[in-house]
């Protein structure tokens, strides 16, 4: 879908073409604007996993959401950097397109809500050279900046050429790129100072070892590390049960029907359940623990497990 709307569009055209009815993903805000349509015509089932504002709605009722958007966990979240850090200003960081913005601006005002002074910064996605931009967060000089809606990749080189242009502030990423990406751009755990950053499931779970082993015994590699794909493997999960549920996977209909009425249970990861309603005015948006990852003066702390409540 190369990340656009018209891209997702025309995935979801082909896969009506040949006959599927569910779909894992798409995955950011451009393309599920042009899947959703085309979904509802034809009656596509799909888990995104976007910040979007929008990401699901009951105009829309065969998509649903692989995890919790800012609004639910980041109050949460926010509050418990804010105070181990004593954070008093950040600046929020993301591409200029709805990937980007949706999310960076619902952040912005939970960090206003939380008592945190905010500025937001925003570049065209595929910048490969962020030095002008960290030279404009130098001038700024925040207690701490925030890069949930950067790739990882893009979060990685900031981050790199923050730490060489003497940066010394607080590095959040309450989003998807998860710790290897902050680690890997400072060059190292030692060298991190501060962070703080979102699992977006639990991934200190003690089950965890078991789906790593499962995923090798199944796919002859390695777990991926990147946290997006173990908030779609409980969203596989979940499809998995409703087409079981409705007995079929040629009917989008029954299978969002028999999604709804099942309870959310992850093998890996316990039980979770729906929300979304108050959000969305939709209850199609799955709720399992997160986690809040901690780095203190280069020192891992941990990853605190936060529960998610359901509606």
């Amino acid at each position: 879908s190369l990340y656009t709307s018209s891209g997702g569009a025309a995935a979801a055209n082909f896969f009506a073409s040949k006959g599927i009815h569910v779909v894992l993903g798409p995955v950011g805000g451009p393309e599920v604007t042009g899947f959703r349509p085309i979904g509802l015509r034809d009656k596509l089932v799909s888990f995104n996993m976007t910040y979007a504002k929008d990401a699901i709605g009951t105009e829309y009722p065969y998509a649903f959401h692989q995890l919790q958007a800012p609004p639910t966990w980041g109050p949460i979240l926010i509050k418990l950097a804010k105070d181990r850090f004593k954070m008093t200003s950040v600046m929020l960081l993301g591409p200029n397109d709805q990937g980007g913005t949706d999310g960076t601006k619902a952040l912005a005002a939970l960090y206003k809500e939380a008592g945190v002074g905010t500025a937001e910064e925003y570049y065209q996605r595929g910048t490969i050279n962020f030095a002008p931009l960290a030279t404009r967060i130098m001038n700024a000089n925040p207690s701490g900046v925030e890069l949930s809606t950067m790739p990882p990749a893009d979060q990685s080189i900031l981050i790199r050429q923050l730490k060489e242009a003497g940066y010394g502030g607080v590095i959040g990423s309450l989003g998807g790129g998860g710790e290897k990406a902050l680690t890997d751009g400072a060059g190292g755990a030692e060298k991190l100072g501060n962070a703080y950053w979102l699992n977006i499931v639990a991934l200190e779970s003690p089950n965890m070892p078991q789906l790593q082993r499962d995923f090798k015994r199944v796919m002859n590699a390695d777990a991926p590390t990147f946290p997006h794909f173990f908030v779609a493997q409980t969203s596989a999960e979940q499809i998995l049960k409703a087409i079981s549920a409705a007995g079929t996977d040629k009917d989008g209909e029954k299978v969002a029907a028999a999604l709804r009425k099942i309870t959310p249970e992850s093998r890996y990861f316990g039980k979770g359940g729906w929300r979304g309603k108050t959000q969305y005015g939709i209850n199609q948006e799955l709720a399992f623990p997160v986690g809040l990852g901690i780095y203190q003066n280069g020192k891992r702390v941990g990853v605190e497990t936060v529960q998610i409540p359901s509606e």
